[in-house]
């Protein structure tokens, strides 16, 4: 009498077979059985380059929020290297997430490029109170109004060194857009160089207004339901806490080029004097272009600054 009540147990274990498998781990994005590292460049490929999507997106979203996003792959590296396993269970769960502003963090890009530039380097800075472990920026570059072309974008080393899948730009340039994405570790300061956007405009004898503005993005091949799965997100170093930050136009383009010109030359010199003895002051220039020694004011010591860079070797004026 116990054969009928064992094959009727084989019976059931094989017919449910498939929905436990279906169940699973989440974050398996190739449905292999396990999430690893591999799942996660696997999402982000899809997410930002344009790749295949998952099979099964209730699968492959790891933080419940009921869609993938970078948040995701921020999850899963986090607990690859801090856990050995873990039992999140699909389906997801949790409302869709949004990130809120901290106001005291920002994004520093300069706010024009000098006059007769017709290639130009936009550094971005992040300023935050302790740093950053994550990020994701996708962003919209325009140029006095216009989309410019963006030949290139370079992001600094961190370290320790991470894989370059980790820390990469990926640029749409048909609509003057880029989106950047990284993960920071052992790097304690508040104040980070991003990236640095290389750009090609048409020269003209006026400065041009550098406008950046945060955007969602949709990723190719996505799915109903899977709508603008790319937003800016970024994870503070120290609390964990999530948000995004300010775009904050920063003044100093060239440091030390008083007459906006696009160069660092003698004649800037005499321009300081100008400045300093009589008040001709330019419009178009702000404090901090001026102020090449950082001392917080405009003296005659930054023309002496200005002279022992360009005749002697001196360090170069920079940005503060």
């Amino acid at each position: 009498m116990k054969t009928p009540k064992l094959l009727l147990l084989a019976v059931l274990l094989l017919f449910a077979q498939p929905a436990l498998a279906q169940i699973g781990t989440c974050g398996d994005y190739d449905a292999d059985g396990v999430t690893t590292i591999g799942d996660m460049v696997a999402a982000i490929n899809y997410l930002f380059d344009g790749a295949v999507p998952p099979d099964d997106f209730n699968r492959a979203d790891f933080d419940l929020c009921q869609k993938l996003t970078y948040r995701d792959q921020v999850f899963i590296i986090n607990c690859v290297f801090a856990c050995d396993f873990w039992t999140t269970q699909c389906p997801p769960t949790n409302p869709p997430y949004t990130p809120a502003v901290n106001a005291a963090a920002k994004l520093l890009y300069p706010d024009a490029v000098p006059q007769n530039k017709s290639k130009y380097e936009i550094d971005l800075h992040l300023s935050t109170p302790n740093g950053i472990q994550a990020y994701c920026f996708p962003l919209r570059l325009r140029i006095a109004g216009a989309i410019p072309v963006i030949d290139s974008i370079r992001i600094p080393a961190v370290a320790p060194a991470t894989p370059s899948l980790l820390n990469k730009a990926f640029i749409n340039a048909a609509q003057g857009e880029f989106t950047l994405i990284g993960l920071r570790y052992d790097n304690s300061a508040s104040e980070e160089p991003l990236a640095k956007i290389f750009v090609s405009t048409p020269s003209v004898s006026s400065e041009q207004s550098i406008s950046l503005v945060w955007i969602t993005t949709t990723p190719v091949q996505a799915p109903a339901g899977q709508e603008d799965a790319v937003f800016a997100y970024a994870c503070d170093r120290t609390t964990l806490a999530e948000f995004y930050p300010t775009l904050t136009p920063d003044c100093c383009n060239l440091p030390g080029d008083t007459n906006n010109d696009g160069r660092v030359n003698v004649s800037d010199v005499i321009r300081y004097i100008c400045i300093i003895f009589e008040g001709c002051w330019p419009t178009e220039i702000c404090v901090d272009e001026l102020d090449v020694d950082q001392s917080g004011a405009v003296s005659i010591s930054d023309a002496v600054f200005l002279i022992a860079y360009i005749f002697a070797g001196g360090p170069a004026p920079t940005c503060r």
